[in-house]
């Protein structure tokens, strides 16, 4: 279970200017006379690096604060470009103690760049260097008792690459199955695809049965189902593309999310378009128009599939109109649904009408909106509204929802105030809320998206918002086979995409995070974190009568240091309705279920082999290792648990 994570870094020594006859000197024994080492943790819970002089010390920190006056400050420090420090002159030379010495606080590799005696170094530079010089005015360099004439000037770079810290040794946590509460599986009830012409393809259709087998979701949503390319309106509407695209969704054990979107070709007010795939994305011309095109269509679905088998199907009118050319104002997160210049809210009761129109059980929702938009606006308006949906990312704006900035990529807490703040609305309109779009990152040719990092963010993003009544969290999205971007031409298996399954079947870590999460049972099992536990450290585990599932993340945060590794001491496992004995664990880090670190050891080619691909497809794979638990007094447990920053644990506990 526990791993050890080695810690090192790299000293350089770079002369710069010197005086006269320093130079060989300096590049002989400057090396003796500044030693740097790693002092671990200091009592202010900063990382430390301690900085000691003297060829006869041993390595250890000073208890001296930096300013003493008993001659042991060696360097000052300003927040400069380049950190300047003064050898402190006595008498006529330089007599520094073997103890002399500063720490930097702060932390390697951190944000936030390192402290000297309280103050604020520059952040590093992408090399993660920090530049320092000494300065000796004039007489004398003692080391170790040996006097070297003339004054010199020292260029001191210190770079520690990569190194991570110790692993930081948590207390116990306990996991008692005697205080539940209900899991709802509300992340799996949906996911996000490509648009609806995707449908129709045999690539499409493998990887969304491979999406249910593992995820187990129920719906799926794409964009463009009233595109011309799935209508063919040129020689008068074809509902067979949609029937077919439908119907490939059926038999992949699922159900559609039917997105009316985008406006129909000849009803397009101006030639604005999304994506690269045209869809119209302009008001349409004439709401009568619009309505019949709406009510014709979804009176084929019905005529084809049965009125009972559409009533559990969800319809949500449009995509994003906020960020469409309709003349709506949005001030924050609202606009003015009665504004005659904001043909949204006219266009959706069109819809929504039609779609009542064919029949009354067939549930209607938007606005569909970007950033946790216009919720308000259209819950206040007297059409009919069965659901309320928007889309989140971390990446966006406050907009009033919250204070300060927008958060980074992948990053739990400014996802979860997005979505807190638009359940909030739901609740106080009576709604239920679908999030039908969210990630960890919006783009579409996003590195992370591939990488392991977006695990750890997927899970611990769902147990944030577990308690927010959502009815869907649909993830955004399962396939590469996607092209609002165009086709890749380069990088094709990892090249960014949103999917959960690359363009050649393979299940990236965003998968696999979803296939842990479908290991879970309905019901929670209360988690107790030890008091030390950092803040971007997530636990959720539920428990059934025959076993239990436990998962840990370690994730990224803007507001906290650099995810560090860890290790619980115990996991105690108490009142569970069986008797565990034995576990499964698996892991998803830089060095398990990560493909895209084959791909990358492979030269990453664009267009891989087949063997290659079957390489990604091993590593793909949730691993799991048998192990049998310990004791712990009169609890089974599980001892010194090692979790990775940036990394997932999962684990599978019978009897």
């Amino acid at each position: 279970v526990a791993q050890a994570t080695p810690l090192f870094g790299e000293l350089i020594l770079e002369q710069c200017e010197t005086g006269e006859g320093s130079e060989q000197w300096a590049i002989n024994h400057l090396e003796n006379f500044v030693q740097i080492k790693y002092a671990g943790v200091n009592p202010s819970g900063k990382d430390s690096l301690c900085v000691t002089c003297g060829s006869t010390a041993d390595g250890s920190c000073s208890t001296a604060p930096c300013n003493s006056t008993d001659g042991n400050q060696l360097f000052t420090f300003t927040p400069l470009d380049d950190v300047n420090f003064t050898l402190p002159a006595s008498g006529n030379g330089v007599h520094p103690p073997s103890s002399c010495f500063a720490s930097l606080y702060g932390g390697i590799n951190s944000k936030a760049g390192m402290r000297a005696c309280g103050s604020t170094l520059p952040t590093p530079n992408k090399y993660n260097v920090w530049h320092t010089t000494t300065n000796s005015s004039s007489g004398f360099i003692y080391n170790n008792g040996v006097q070297h004439s003339q004054a010199f000037n020292l260029c001191l770079s210190v770079n520690f690459k990569a190194g991570p810290l110790p692993p930081l040794r948590l207390g116990n946590m306990t996991i008692d199955a005697k205080n539940t509460s209900p899991l709802p599986h509300f992340w799996s009830e949906c996911v996000g695809s490509g648009h609806a012409r995707l449908f129709l393809r045999a690539d499409w259709l493998e990887h969304l049965k491979l999406a249910k087998s593992l995820g187990g979701f129920k719906y799926v949503r794409g964009h463009g189902i009233l595109d011309d390319d799935v209508m063919w309106y040129r020689t008068g509407e074809s509902y067979y593309n949609a029937i077919r695209a439908y119907s490939n969704v059926l038999s992949a054990g699922m159900k559609p999310i039917v997105e009316l979107s985008f406006t129909p070709d000849p009803l397009a007010s101006t030639g604005s378009t999304a994506f690269e795939y045209k869809g119209k994305n302009s008001p349409p011309t004439d709401l009568k128009d619009y309505y019949v095109i709406i009510f014709e269509f979804i009176q084929a679905l019905t005529n084809y599939f049965g009125a009972d088998e559409i009533a559990s199907w969800k319809f949500e009118v449009y995509n994003e109109p906020d960020l469409s050319p309709f003349g709506c104002k949005t001030e924050n997160v609202t606009t003015n649904a009665s504004d005659p210049a904001c043909k949204y809210f006219t266009m959706y009761e069109s819809a929504a009408n039609a779609v009542k129109g064919v029949d009354s059980r067939y549930q209607v929702g938007g606005p569909a909106t970007s950033q946790g938009r216009w919720l308000m606006d259209l819950g206040y308006t007297p059409y009919h509204v069965d659901f309320l949906s928007t889309h989140s990312y971390p990446t966006d704006p406050p907009n009033g929802r919250w204070n300060g900035g927008p958060g980074q990529q992948g990053e739990v807490h400014t996802q979860y105030l997005a979505v807190h703040y638009a359940a909030q609305q739901a609740k106080q309109l009576g709604h239920p809320l679908y999030i039908t779009e969210w990630s960890s990152d919006p783009g579409s040719r996003s590195p992370y998206h591939d990488t392991t990092d977006t695990a750890a963010f997927i899970i611990a993003s769902i147990a944030s918002v577990r308690n927010e009544n959502l009815k869907a969290y649909s993830y955004w999205t399962f396939s590469d086979v996607f092209e609002e971007g165009g086709i890749p031409s380069r990088q094709t298996p990892f090249h960014g995409g949103f999917g959960m399954i690359n363009l050649y079947g393979v299940p990236k870590p965003s998968m696999r995070a979803f296939e842990i999460l479908n290991m879970l049972s309905e019901t929670e099992a209360q988690v107790t974190l030890p008091p030390n536990t950092p803040d971007n450290i997530t636990a959720l585990a539920s428990v059934s009568e025959e076993n239990a599932t436990v998962v840990l993340v370690n994730t990224a945060c803007s507001t906290c240091d650099t995810p560090r590794d860890v290790i619980f001491s115990e996991i105690l496992l108490n009142n569970f309705p069986f008797s565990p004995k034995m576990a499964k664990i698996a892991r998803i880090d830089v060095n398990h279920t990560n493909p895209r670190k084959v791909w990358l050891d492979q030269g990453s080619p664009d267009y891989p082999t087949p063997t290659q691909i079957r390489e990604y497809m091993t590593e793909s794979v949730l691993n799991f290792t048998t192990f049998t638990l310990d004791n712990c007094g009169e609890s089974p447990c599980l001892k010194n648990v090692y979790l990775p920053g940036l990394g997932t644990v999962a684990f599978v506990l019978t009897a």
